[in-house]
C-alpha cells in the first residue's frame, strides 16, 4: 500500500523544468521548419503567378500592337508611314505613331468609320490609383484619332504628327502596366545589298520593311517596391538591383522580356 502511494505521488508531479524546456525547444524547431516550407511555397506561388500574368499581358499588349500595324496606312500628309522617337536613360522606352485603317475602337456612330485613323503608342509614370495616394507605375499607353478627328485636325492646322504624351487624356487608354521598357526597332532591306538595315526617317524610305518590338515587363510585388515617381525614371537607384545597368547587360530575375518581329505591308 505504501509503495503504491509513492509510485502515485511521482507520477502526479509532472513534467519536470528540463523537459519543459526541451518539449519548448522541439516545438519551436519544428513551427519554423513549417513556416519556412510555408514561406517558400508562398514566394513559389507568388513567383509562378506574376510569371503568368506577364505573360497574358503582354500577349494582350503585342496582339494589340500587332493588329494596328497589320493595316497601316501611308500618311496623308507626308511620305511617312511610320514615325518613332527614341527615349533616353537607363532603358530608354519608344514612341511609335503611324495611320491605319478602320480600328474599331477609335470609330463611333458620329464619326466617319472604315477610314484612316492615327495610332500613337507611348510610355508614361503614373500612378496607380487616381488622386494623391497610390505608388507609381510605369505604363504603355495607346492614343486612337479617328479620321473624322483628323481631318478636323488638319484643317486647324494642328500639329498632331509631332505627338505629346499625355496620360491625363481620357481618351488614352493604359495596354500594359508595369513596363521597364517598350522599345519599337524598325528596319529595311537593302534593295542592293539585301542586307537588313536600321531604318530611319532621314533614310529617305517611306517606311521600314518590318519592326522589331520588344516589351519588358516586371510584376506587381516589384512595382510595389518602386513606388516613387523617380525610381521609374532618369538613373533608376532602386530598380538597378531589379533589372540590371541598362540594355546588354545581365538582366535581373524580377523582369520578363517579350519579343516579337511584325511586318509592314502596305
Amino acid at each position: 500500500m505504501t509503495r503504491a502511494k509513492g509510485i502515485t505521488a511521482r507520477r502526479s508531479r509532472g513534467f519536470t523544468l528540463a523537459e519543459l524546456m526541451v518539449a519548448m525547444a522541439v516545438g519551436t524547431i519544428l513551427l519554423l521548419v513549417v513556416l519556412g516550407v510555408m514561406s517558400s511555397g508562398s514566394e513559389g506561388y507568388a513567383a509562378a503567378t506574376g510569371r503568368i500574368d506577364a505573360n497574358v499581358e503582354a500577349r494582350a499588349a503585342l496582339t494589340t500592337f500587332s493588329d494596328d500595324l497589320a493595316t497601316i496606312r501611308p500618311s496623308p500628309v507626308n511620305d511617312l508611314s511610320f514615325s518613332i522617337r527614341q527615349g533616353e536613360g537607363v532603358w530608354p522606352s519608344s514612341e511609335a505613331w503611324f495611320f491605319a485603317l478602320k480600328p474599331r475602337s477609335a470609330q463611333d456612330a458620329g464619326k466617319a468609320s472604315g477610314d484612316l485613323c492615327f495610332v500613337y503608342y507611348y510610355t508614361a509614370v503614373t500612378r496607380e490609383l487616381e488622386g494623391e495616394a497610390g505608388p507609381y507605375s510605369r505604363k504603355l499607353y495607346r492614343r486612337l484619332i479617328s479620321s473624322a478627328d483628323v481631318m478636323e485636325m488638319l484643317r486647324n492646322g494642328d500639329d498632331f504628327l509631332a505627338p505629346k504624351p499625355d496620360p491625363e487624356r481620357l481618351e488614352d487608354e493604359a495596354v500594359a502596366f508595369n513596363v521597364v521598357q517598350f522599345l519599337a526597332e524598325p528596319w529595311v532591306v537593302n534593295s542592293e545589298s539585301g542586307q537588313v538595315e536600321a531604318w530611319t526617317r532621314e533614310s529617305g524610305l517611306a517606311g521600314p520593311d518590318f519592326v522589331d518590338l520588344t516589351l519588358r515587363l516586371t510584376d506587381d510585388r516589384t512595382a510595389a517596391l518602386l513606388s516613387k515617381e523617380e525610381n521609374w525614371e532618369g538613373d533608376w537607384p532602386l530598380a538597378r538591383q531589379f533589372f540590371g545597368e541598362g540594355p546588354g547587360s545581365a538582366e535581373g530575375k524580377r523582369m520578363r522580356t517579350f519579343k516579337t518581329r511584325l511586318p509592314l505591308d502596305e
